[in-house]
C-alpha cells in the first residue's frame, strides 16, 4: 500500500470517528417523541330517545342529571352535527385575515373582505381566532399536529421534505373507521402522509415555491364540483399560492395582494355554495416573517389565522374561556366532535366550544340541548387526554410522580363536578376548570416532552473529545517519518477489519434479537475497536510524545498566544446566545485581528533590505523606515484589501428574528415587482454580472500568465471557454427571472428557461470530470531539431524564460557553442511550474459561478467577494511563509495561524453569503434552479442544491485547502520579489514541481494540514454539543442552541468529504505529473526525474 493511500485511510478513519461521535450525541439530544400504537374508539354516536336512526339511546329527561347516564359510558362519541369543508391556506397569517382601519393598507392587509363581512354581518355564525402553531413551523409538522393533535418534536423538522406515512391515530383514519368519506385536493404532502386514505384525491406538486398558481388553479378546477357531489363528510383543500408568494416575493409584494384577492373569491364562492349541513373551516398552518420565511418559533411564524363559519350558527362565545386565541392542536378535538368520530388517542388539544355548530343539522330529530352537547364534548375530550397521559406514563418515566398524582386528583375533582352539572350556568363555570386542567396537562407535556438520552449525549461528547484529543496528539507530537508509524498498513488494516466486523456482528445480533438497538451496539463496538488501536499507537510512542511536549519552549510567542486566544474565545463563546446571534460580526473581527497580528509579527529576513532587521533604530524615524519594508507594505495592503472585501459582504448579512433591530431584510429586501412592459435592468443582476465577469476574467488572466491556458487538451479547452459560458448562462437566467411574469410567460416556456441552469450544471460537471481524469493544464512543445536543454535561472521568472527559449526555437536561433546542446527532442513544457495550483484554480473558477447561480442574483456577489478574500489570504500567508524559510523544504509546513485564518474565513463566509443558523433563513429558492421543484422520482437533486447553497463556503474552502501548502511555491515562481527569502535554493526555481520531487514530504505535510483543519472543524462541533448539553433546559435551546448544533454538525459532515476529495485530487495531480515526466524520460526528452530523486 502506497503512503498516499495510508495517509488517506488515516484521515478517513479519523473523519469517520468524528461523524459517529456527533451522530451518537444527536441521537440523545434530538429525540423523537415515542408514538403510542393505541387508537381511540367508540361504539356509536350519542343522542336522545326519539332519534331517527338506531343507536345507543339515553333517557335524557328521566334522570335527575340529564347526562349522568351518558357520563358513565367510557366508549361513546360525541354526536356528529355537520360535514366539514377544511380549507388550508398555507402561511395564512392572522394579520392577513383581520381587518385594520387604515388609509394606506399594506399589500396583505384588508384583502379577505369575505371574512370581515361575515364577522360584522353574521356574528353568531362566524368566528376568527389567532391560531397559535407549535414550532417547528414547517408544513409537514403542522399537518401532523392538525390531524393527530400531538405536539411535534424538534427533529421532526428534518423530514419536512421527505414526508413519511403517519401511522399514529389521526382524524383521517378515524373518519374511515366510522365509514365516512374524505376528499382531498392540493398540496401533495397530504398524500405522502396519508396514502390511499381518501375517497378521491387531486394532489399537486408542492416543492416549487416559484410557482404561485399551478396548485391553486388545480384546486379551483375541482373544488366546486366536489362540493356539489355531496357524498363526502370531510373535504380538504390545501392552497399554496400565499406561502409560495411569501417565499418568492415576501408579504409586501403586490403579488401577495393578487393571491389574497384570489383566496377571497374562493372563500366567497364556497360560502355561497355550501349547504346548511356544512361547517366551513379556513386556517393557516403557520404564519410568515416579514421576509416571507417560516420554520422557526417567532411570533410572526407561529401566529396563523382560523376562521369558522356555519349558516345555522355556532355555540355562544361566552361558553368558551379561550377567547380569540386558540392552539392549533385544539382543532383536532373540535373537528372530531363536529364530525362525530373519536378524538385521536394522542391528542393534547382542547375542544373549541364556540366553534361547534348549534344544532344537529342532519340526523337527530330530538338532539341534545346545546349546552349538554358541549358538556359531553368537553368531558369526552378530558377523558381522552387523561387516558393518553396514563398510558404514556406507564411506558415512560418522563412525568414525575408528584405531577402525575396532582393531575389525577384534579381529574377526579372534575369528574365529580361534571356529574353534578344541572344547569347552563353551572356548565359555564365547569368549562373554565376543564380548560385549565387540559391546558395544564399540555404544558406539563411541553416541559418534559423531549427527555434527553443522557447516556447517548454523554458518550457522544466523550467519543468526540477523545477522537479530537488523539488526533491532536498524533499530528502535533509525531512529525516527519514518525507519522508513517501512525499510518502504518498493519494498524490501518486492523482498524478497517474491526469496523467491518463490528457492523456484521452487530447486525447478526440484532437480527436474532439478542440486542435491541443495532445502531447503538455498532457505534459502541466501532469506538471500542478504534480506541484500542489508538491507545496502542499512543502507548508505543509515549516517549516521543513526552519528548515533544517537554522540549517545547515554555515561552510562547506573541503570535502563538493570539491565535490560541482567538480559537478558545470563539469556541467558549458558543455557550452564549448573544454570541451565537452575532457570530458573523465577531468572526469578521477575529479574522481581521489575527491577520493584523500576523503582519505585525512578521520579521524581515536579515539578508533582505538595506538595514539589518536585528539592528536597533536610533530614532522613531529610523524605526519607521525599518518597519516600512516593501514586503511588509505589501502585507499591509493585502490585509487592508481583505478587510475591505469582508466589510463589503456585511450588506449581505441576514438578521435573526431574535435581534431587536431585525425588522426586515434591509439591503436584500424584496424589490417591487416590475410592471408590464418594464424591461429595465435589475441592479442586483447587474452587480452579479459584473462580479462574475471580473472573477472569470482575473482567474483566466492568472492562468494565462502561468502558461496553463496553452495547448488544446480537453481540460484546457474547458478552462478556457466553460467559465465564460457558465457566467453568461447564469446571468441570463436571473435576468430573465427578473422580468414581469406575464412578459416572461409570453417569451418563454418554463422548460426553456431551465435550459440555462442545466447548461451551467453540465459544463461545470464536465469540467470537473475532465479535471479528475486529466488534471494537468500543461502544453508540451517538442522541437525535433538540435537545441539546448531548458535551463532556468534562479534570478528571474520561470515562465518568461520558457517563453524566450521557445521563441528562439521557433525562429531557428540556437547557440551552437553552448556545451549543453545535445541531439534529440528537447521540449518546452508550459505551465509545469504551476501544475498543482492551476488545477485548483480551474476548479475554483468553475465552482464559484455555479454557487453564485444557486445563491441568486442578490447574494451571488457575496461568494465572489469571499473567494477574492480567500485568494488574498493565500497571498498573505504565502509571503509570511518565507519569513523563517532557510531551505525550500521549510515551505512545506503550514502553520497553525494560517489554518486558523482559513477556518475563520470558511465560517464567516457562511454568514457573509446571506445565511444564518436558523431554519427560516434557508434559501429554498436554490432547489428550483434548473428543476422547478418538479422532480417526481426523487427530491435528492433539489435537496443537494439547497445543501450547496447553504454550505457553499465550507465546500469551497474545504476543496481549496491544499492551496495553503501549494501557494508559497506558486508565489516564488510567479512573483519572486514578493517572496523574500534569506537563502536561495535551486529547488525553488522548479516551482510546484518541487512537490513532486519531494512527494513523501508533500503527503506528510498535506496530511498534517488536513488533520489540523478537520481538528478545528471538529472542535466547533464539540463546542456546540457542549453548549447544547448545558443549555438543554434553557429557554432558547430550540430557538438558538439546537439549530446552531444542527448547522455546525451538517457543516462538519460537508467539510470532511471535501477535505478528503481535495487530498485525493492532489494525489491525482501527482500521478499525472509522474506520467508526464515518465513519458518525456522514455523519449530522452527531459532529465528532470532522473537527476532528482524523490524524497
Amino acid at each position: 500500500m502506497s503512503k498516499f493511500w495510508k495517509y488517506f485511510l488515516f484521515l478517513s478513519w479519523m473523519s469517520y470517528l468524528l461523524v459517529c461521535g456527533v451522530l451518537v450525541f444527536s441521537r440523545g439530544f434530538l429525540l423523537r417523541r415515542q408514538v403510542q400504537p393505541e387508537k381511540s374508539f367508540c361504539s356509536d354516536n350519542v343522542y336522545c330517545s326519539g332519534s331517527a336512526d338506531p343507536g345507543i339511546e339515553s333517557e335524557c329527561s328521566s334522570s335527575s342529571s340529564p347526562l349522568q347516564h351518558l357520563l358513565k359510558e367510557e366508549d361513546l362519541c360525541s354526536q356528529g352535527r355537520a360535514k366539514v369543508i377544511l380549507i388550508v391556506i398555507d402561511a395564512l397569517k392572522h394579520e392577513f385575515a383581520s381587518f385594520l382601519d387604515t388609509q394606506e393598507p399594506k399589500p396583505f392587509q384588508n384583502r379577505l373582505t369575505v371574512i370581515t363581512d361575515a364577522l360584522s354581518q353574521e356574528p353568531d355564525n362566524a368566528r376568527l381566532y389567532k391560531f397559535i402553531a407549535d414550532p417547528p413551523t414547517t408544513t409537514m409538522q403542522r399537518l401532523k399536529g392538525l390531524t393527530t393533535g400531538s405536539l411535534p418534536t424538534f427533529i421532526d423538522m428534518g423530514s419536512n421534505f421527505a414526508s413519511t406515512e403517519i401511522n399514529e391515530d389521526n382524524l383521517i383514519d378515524q373518519l374511515r373507521g366510522k365509514g365516512k368519506k374524505a376528499v382531498f385536493m392540493g398540496d401533495d404532502t397530504w398524500t405522502g402522509l396519508y396514502p390511499r386514505r381518501f375517497e378521491r384525491e387531486f394532489p399537486f406538486p408542492s416543492f416549487n415555491v416559484w410557482d404561485l398558481d399551478t396548485v391553486d388553479e388545480g384546486i379551483k378546477l375541482h373544488l366546486q364540483p366536489e362540493i356539489e357531489k355531496n357524498d363526502w363528510d370531510l373535504l380538504i383543500a390545501h392552497f399554496l399560492g400565499v406561502d409560495h408568494c411569501g417565499h418568492r416575493h415576501g408579504p409586501f409584494h403586490s403579488e401577495m395582494t393578487r393571491k389574497l384577492d384570489e383566496m377571497n373569491t374562493v372563500l366567497s364562492n364556497v360560502m355561497n355554495t355550501m349547504d346548511n349541513e356544512t361547517v366551513l373551516v379556513v386556517l393557516g398552518d403557520h404564519g410568515m416573517t416579514k421576509t416571507g420565511d417560516h420554520g422557526g418559533e417567532s411570533e410572526d411564524e407561529v401566529t396563523a389565522a382560523l376562521f369558522v363559519y356555519s349558516r345555522l350558527g355556532l355555540l355562544p362565545s361566552n361558553w368558551s374561556p379561550k377567547g380569540t386565541t386558540v392552539r392549533q392542536v385544539d382543532l383536532v378535538p373540535t373537528l372530531a366532535t363536529t364530525l362525530g368520530i373519536p378524538i385521536p388517542f394522542s391528542n393534547l388539544g382542547s375542544v373549541i366550544i364556540d366553534s361547534l355548530p348549534k344544532t344537529n343539522l342532519r340526523r337527530a330529530v330530538h338532539p341534545l340541548p346545546d349546552w349538554k352537547y358541549a358538556l359531553l364534548s368537553l368531558w369526552s375530550n378530558i377523558r381522552q387526554v387523561v387516558n393518553y397521559i396514563e398510558t404514556y406514563s406507564t411506558r415512560n418515566n418522563e412525568f414525575t410522580s408528584d405531577k402525575l398524582q396532582t393531575s389525577l386528583k384534579m381529574y377526579s375533582s372534575i369528574n365529580d363536578l361534571v356529574k353534578n352539572v344541572l344547569t347552563e350556568e353551572e356548565f359555564v363555570v365547569m368549562t373554565k376548570q376543564g380548560f385549565d386542567f387540559l391546558s395544564g396537562l399540555r404544558i406539563m407535556c411541553e416541559k418534559v416532552w423531549v427527555q434527553f438520552d443522557t447516556f447517548s449525549m454523554t458518550w457522544g461528547l466523550i467519543f468526540t473529545f477523545v477522537v479530537l484529543f488523539c488526533l491532536f496528539l498524533l499530528i502535533e507530537a509525531m512529525h516527519g517519518d514518525k507519522l508513517n508509524f501512525v499510518a502504518s498498513g498493519v494498524q490501518l488494516t486492523v482498524v478497517y477489519i474491526g469496523l467491518v466486523l463490528s457492523a456484521v456482528v452487530s447486525y447478526i445480533l440484532s437480527l436474532f434479537r439478542i440486542i435491541s438497538n443495532f445502531e447503538k451496539a455498532y457505534f459502541i463496538s466501532t469506538f471500542g475497536t478504534s480506541f484500542l488501536v489508538l491507545a496502542l499507537i499512543l502507548a508505543q510512542n509515549s516517549n516521543t510524545i513526552l519528548d515533544k511536549w517537554t522540549d517545547t519552549p515554555r515561552s510562547r510567542s506573541y503570535l502563538g498566544m493570539i491565535w490560541r486566544i482567538v480559537c478558545l474565545f470563539s469556541l467558549w463563546a458558543m455557550v452564549s446566545n448573544s454570541y451565537v446571534m452575532s457570530e458573523g460580526q465577531l468572526l469578521s473581527f477575529f479574522l481581521v485581528s489575527l491577520m493584523c497580528t500576523l503582519v505585525y509579527s512578521y520579521r524581515i529576513p536579515k539578508d533582505v533590505g538595506a538595514r539589518p532587521a536585528n539592528k536597533p533604530a536610533k530614532s522613531m524615524l529610523g524605526w519607521l523606515k525599518q518597519q516600512i519594508h516593501p514586503t511588509r507594505l505589501r502585507m499591509v495592503l493585502v490585509t487592508l484589501a481583505v478587510s475591505a472585501l469582508l466589510r463589503a459582504t456585511h450588506q449581505y448579512w441576514r438578521c435573526r428574528s431574535e435581534e431587536a433591530g431585525c425588522k426586515g431584510q434591509s439591503s436584500f429586501q424584496q424589490s417591487e415587482p416590475k410592471k408590464k412592459g418594464d424591461l429595465s435592468a435589475d441592479p442586483h443582476c447587474l452587480i452579479m454580472l459584473i462580479c462574475s465577469g471580473l472573477w472569470v476574467t482575473f482567474t483566466r488572466m492568472w492562468l494565462r500568465s502561468c502558461g496553463n491556458l496553452s495547448g488544446y487538451s480537453v481540460t484546457v479547452l474547458f478552462a478556457r471557454y466553460a467559465p465564460t459560458v457558465i457566467t453568461v448562462c447564469s446571468g441570463s437566467f436571473w435576468v430573465l427571472q427578473g422580468l414581469p411574469g406575464e412578459t416572461r410567460g409570453r417569451m418563454f416556456k418554463q422548460w426553456q428557461l431551465q435550459i440555462l441552469p442545466w447548461t451551467v450544471y453540465a459544463l461545470s460537471g464536465l469540467t470537473i470530470i475532465s479535471l479528475a481524469f486529466c488534471p494537468l493544464c500543461v502544453f508540451v512543445v517538442r522541437n525535433k531539431r538540435k537545441s539546448k536543454s531548458l535551463s532556468v535561472s534562479t534570478s528571474a521568472n520561470l515562465i518568461p524564460q520558457l517563453y524566450n527559449q521557445m521563441k528562439q526555437i521557433i525562429s531557428g536561433q540556437s547557440n551552437d557553442a553552448d556545451p549543453s546542446e545535445t541531439p534529440g527532442v528537447n521540449p518546452v513544457v508550459y505551465g509545469l511550474a504551476t501544475a498543482y495550483s492551476a488545477a485548483f484554480t480551474v476548479l475554483a473558477m468553475v465552482l464559484v459561478p455555479v454557487m453564485g447561480l444557486l445563491l441568486g442574483s442578490r447574494w451571488s456577489p457575496a461568494i465572489m467577494l469571499c473567494a477574492c478574500a480567500a485568494t488574498l489570504l493565500l497571498l498573505l500567508i504565502s509571503m509570511l511563509r518565507f519569513e523563517n524559510a532557510v531551505v525550500s523544504v521549510q515551505l512545506l509546513s503550514t502553520s497553525w495561524p494560517a489554518v486558523v485564518c482559513w477556518s475563520l474565513l470558511a465560517q464567516y463566509a457562511f454568514y457573509g453569503t446571506g445565511h444564518q443558523a436558523t431554519f427560516s433563513s434557508i434559501q429554498w429558492d436554490a432547489a428550483m434552479v434548473g428543476t422547478s421543484g418538479n422532480i417526481a422520482s426523487s427530491r435528492f437533486f433539489p435537496g443537494l442544491l439547497v445543501i450547496i447553497n447553504t454550505f457553499c463556503s465550507h465546500i469551497l474552502m474545504g476543496l481549496l485547502l491544499p492551496l495553503l501548502l501549494i501557494a508559497p511555491l506558486t508565489l516564488r515562481v510567479m512573483r519572486p520579489r514578493w517572496a523574500a527569502v534569506a537563502v536561495g535554493d535551486q529547488e525553488l526555481t522548479q516551482g510546484e514541481l518541487m512537490l513532486y520531487q519531494r512527494e513523501d514530504l508533500m503527503y506528510r505535510s498535506l496530511t498534517t494540514l488536513s488533520a489540523r483543519y478537520i481538528f478545528l472543524q471538529g472542535l466547533r462541533s464539540l463546542a456546540c454539543m457542549f453548549s447544547a448539553t448545558i443549555h438543554a433546559r434553557h429557554l432558547m435551546v430550540w430557538a438558538i442552541f439546537a439549530p446552531k448544533f444542527i448547522f455546525e454538525a451538517v457543516s462538519l459532515f460537508v467539510t470532511l468529504p471535501c477535505v478528503l476529495l481535495a487530498y485525493v485530487f492532489v494525489g491525482r495531480i501527482s500521478k499525472s505529473v509522474d506520467s508526464l515526466l515518465n513519458t518525456l524520460d522514455a523519449g530522452g526528452e527531459t532529465p528532470s526525474k532522473s537527476s532528482q530523486n524523490k524524497r
